[in-house]
């Protein structure tokens, strides 16, 4: 009998390794399968080929749809719409009997290959779980739809729909029996959303059980003699892979290199550069010339992030959950503000614009960099470290991963369900 885990990219690898490692700890003779989602969405990359147990990576071509476009939908659009969704649903539900599963885990349901690894998982009975993504995000929409269908891409989605060209997204939560909500906040919005409450179990998110640990090592460890002033600029290679505009991008480093430089000024200051594990070596190269270009000393932050957060004494950067963990390990944080107009997908927007609604010091101009770095030498940092827990990072107690992994051990062992259960 085997424990099934499936994810696409973002935090998906990581978090998801970290719970087949937990499995494996906690079973070492579980059979576990995780399923790389990533092929249909090549917007993003991800790595799982170091995870515990088979991988299996699905490809458009495995399950039946075309591969002309970047992501599922339109995919599935032309490969025969509904036709094609019940196609991939077969292809799943092969799979998932081939192995025996009992149990599934999910990253998230929005895809359109994740609806059909849910429905094929609901229709043999097995037990699905789903973990959210983390900060800013909401892994379903319950019974509140009306304002997705408003508008003209409300009625767009209707007619395309009505014509069978494409599935309808089931985003209720009806065929998950456990939904592993990693902050109390978005547990009481899925709740406000009518999704069922006694299916919520809010733990702490598995990418984040190092952060208590982090934060006491900073508190008795960090070196408060003498130094260079230390910050860390939490990279995202936005430039590069086309989620903002170049000329916003460029507009947003420029103004934080120039507010670095004038802190700089009769200041031993070091930045870090900490670029993300996709971020290519040109893009590597630009952000190195763009210190030097405004005389600021630097270095590349390699290794385990949080090594990072024990002794620097800023974190700058634009939006990242990376942000939000410095600030609970007591780092104060800067955000770049970046102009909403300049995303490819207004639900990156929406989550930048959050990050400056959280109470962390914004930047619009180089002498905001220069202002909120003073305040924070001084010891001025106005960020509520506890509402931001409960709203967005969630439990800190370092038992988000055993608690999950235990559930899936629990559930494996537990005789088939009905898949009428659920109806």
């Amino acid at each position: 009998m085997t424990i099934a885990l499936a994810g696409a990219s973002g935090s998906h690898p990581e978090t998801l390794k970290l719970l087949a490692r937990e499995v494996r700890e906690m079973a070492p003779s579980m059979a576990l399968t995780v399923f790389d989602m990533s092929a249909f969405d090549l917007r993003g990359t991800a790595r799982y080929e170091d995870a515990e147990g088979e991988v299996i990576k699905p490809t458009p071509r495995d399950v039946g749809i075309r591969a002309w476009f970047k992501t599922a939908g339109p995919n599935v659009a032309v490969s025969g719409g509904t036709r094609a969704f019940a196609r991939m649903q077969r292809y799943f539900e092969s799979e998932l009997t081939r192995r025996g599963t009992r149990v599934l885990l999910l990253s998230h349901c929005w895809g359109f290959p994740e609806q059909a690894l849910l429905k094929a998982a609901a229709a043999l009975g097995i037990r699905i779980a789903m973990i959210d993504e983390g900060p800013f995000s909401l892994p379903l929409n319950g019974r509140e739809r009306a304002e997705a269908r408003r508008g003209l891409r409300g009625t767009l989605a209707r007619i395309l729909h009505q014509a069978g060209l494409v599935p309808r997204r089931d985003l209720t939560g009806q065929d998950f029996d456990r939904l592993f909500i990693t902050a109390q906040g978005r547990a009481d919005e899925l709740v406000r959303r009518g999704v069922d409450a006694d299916k919520i179990r809010v733990v702490g998110s598995p990418r984040f059980d190092r952060i208590a640990a982090t934060a006491r090592a900073r508190q008795e460890h960090r070196d408060t003699a003498a130094k260079p002033i230390r910050v860390l600029w939490l990279h995202q290679p936005f430039r590069s892979d086309g989620k903002v505009s170049r000329q916003e991008v460029d507009r947003a480093e420029t103004m934080l290199a120039q507010g670095l430089a004038a802190f700089s000024r009769g200041r031993d200051l070091v930045v870090g550069l900490r670029l993300h594990p996709r971020t290519e070596q040109a893009e590597r190269e630009r952000m190195a010339r763009l210190m030097a270009e405004h005389g600021i000393a630097s270095e590349m932050a390699e290794g385990p992030l949080y090594d990072h957060f024990i002794d620097c004494d800023s974190v700058v950067g634009f939006y990242s959950s990376a942000l939000l963990e410095a600030a609970a390990c007591a780092i104060p944080v800067i955000v770049a503000r970046l102009a909403p107009t300049a995303f490819a997908q207004q639900g990156e927007a929406a989550k930048a614009l959050a990050m400056t609604e959280v109470g962390f010091a914004v930047a619009d101009q180089p002498d905001d960099v220069v202002t909120a770095l003073t305040a924070h030498l001084e010891g001025d940092d106005r960020v509520d470290v506890e509402a931001l827990i409960r709203a967005e990072l969630g439990p800190l107690e370092g038992t988000g991963t055993a608690t999950v992994a235990r559930w899936l051990i629990e559930q494996q062992a537990q005789p088939a369900g009905e898949a009428s259960a659920r109806s």
